[in-house]
């Protein structure tokens, strides 16, 4: 019995506080209800928000693997179909180590896509490298938008990156 490999969505905008967090929960928890296995991974990994927004304890999250202090399966919170593995808040050593987000996110990814049917990535805003990987990396992409102008605009030039420097052309707004 071979399990295929999860679908990856990654919830992303240009602009911070649109409601992306709350898209990707809201799609992540519908899906575990219908009976998927799913997982959020709130890759804004030094403002994380997503288990606030849960009402849980952020004390194993994605620093705790990354530092070695705890293994991946004990940093991952389940409930039923629908397990999170959050972000932190506030850590300087991910800044002094220079933790490489993407790629320790892809690898990451690389370990859990076996074991779920949807993994959803509840990306930072903006356009910096590793957003761009994780966005590339993601086999959709939901652009979250508001009737904002600075929201718009900060949304197209991350669809318009995404499509010059890696050759995606499918977005869902």
């Amino acid at each position: 019995n071979t399990k295929t490999k999860a679908k990856i969505i990654s919830i992303a905008s240009g602009k911070g506080g649109v409601g992306k967090t709350s898209v990707a929960l809201k799609f992540a928890l519908t899906l575990a209800k219908r009976g998927y296995k799913t997982l959020l991974i709130d890759c804004d990994y030094n403002l994380s928000n997503s288990y606030i927004k849960l009402n849980i304890s952020n004390e194993r999250n994605l620093y705790s693997f990354y530092s070695g202090e705890k293994s991946l399966d004990e940093c991952i919170i389940k409930n039923d179909n629908f397990s999170l593995l959050a972000g932190c808040n506030g850590n300087l050593d991910l800044y002094k180590n220079k933790l490489g987000g993407e790629l320790f996110i892809i690898n990451v990814l690389g370990l859990l896509e076996n074991k779920y049917d949807y993994i959803f990535l509840d990306s930072p805003a903006g356009i910096d490298k590793d957003i761009l990987a994780l966005n590339a990396y993601s086999d959709d992409r939901i652009i979250v938008v508001t009737p904002d102008k600075s929201s718009m605009t900060d949304s197209y030039s991350l669809i318009k990156i995404l499509n010059k420097n890696y050759g995606v052309n499918r977005n869902f707004l």
